[in-house]
């Protein structure tokens, strides 16, 4: 599989050449990024659709795609790391929104912490999309306020969609708490190294 992000990679780069004249990192990236979501789509489609969640698969891809748009989360180097994450967030939200029913009250509880944890730790950012400005780092935190809180009224004005925004909230916060620990982490090995 890992043949598979060569010709990925490939790809990105020729697209990019053909488009600016040279290789440019960022675009290369967001084009890498595209093949490989597509990719990873058609695979999550099928494998929900022949298990028979296609429907909660379907609604937790939008809902969990509007959050980490702008909050970030956790990244894998290799693109069957990527799907088995993705394989184990959507099973582990079709578990949560099958085995919790939550009130209004609750959801409000979850949305509350959802903003708390975008607001103090979003967005974490791939270190591959380059620095970002503080100015846009703000940009990132007041548009995730506002897709959490779209979200949720969505869900408080429809019980079809409360287990499944949770379930979405509680995956997307972890992840990005994951996120936030491992490169705390990779910033003091970075530190220890360049000062010893």
């Amino acid at each position: 599989y890992e043949r598979v992000d060569d010709v990925n990679r490939k790809m990105s780069e020729i697209i990019s050449n053909k488009m600016c004249g040279k290789a440019n990192q960022i675009l290369c990236y967001g084009l890498n990024v595209l093949i490989n979501g597509i990719e990873k789509a058609v695979i999550l489609i099928t494998l929900f659709g022949l298990i028979g969640y296609i429907d909660i698969f379907v609604t937790a891809s939008i809902i969990m795609c509007v959050l980490r748009i702008w909050m970030g989360g956790t990244h894998r180097k290799t693109q069957i790391g990527c799907l088995v994450q993705s394989v184990i967030v959507f099973g582990v939200i079709i578990e949560i929104q099958k085995s919790v029913h939550i009130n209004k009250t609750e959801l409000i509880i979850g949305m509350i912490i959802t903003i708390v944890v975008a607001l103090v730790f979003c967005p974490i950012i791939d270190e591959r999309r380059g620095i970002y400005s503080k100015r846009k780092i703000n940009k990132f935190r007041k548009k995730s306020i506002v897709c959490i809180i779209g979200v949720n009224l969505i869900a408080i004005l429809s019980l079809n969609y409360r287990n499944i925004v949770v379930a979405c909230e509680i995956v997307e916060v972890s992840d990005v708490l994951i996120a936030k620990k491992k490169k705390k982490r990779r910033l003091k090995i970075n530190y220890e190294r360049d000062n010893c």
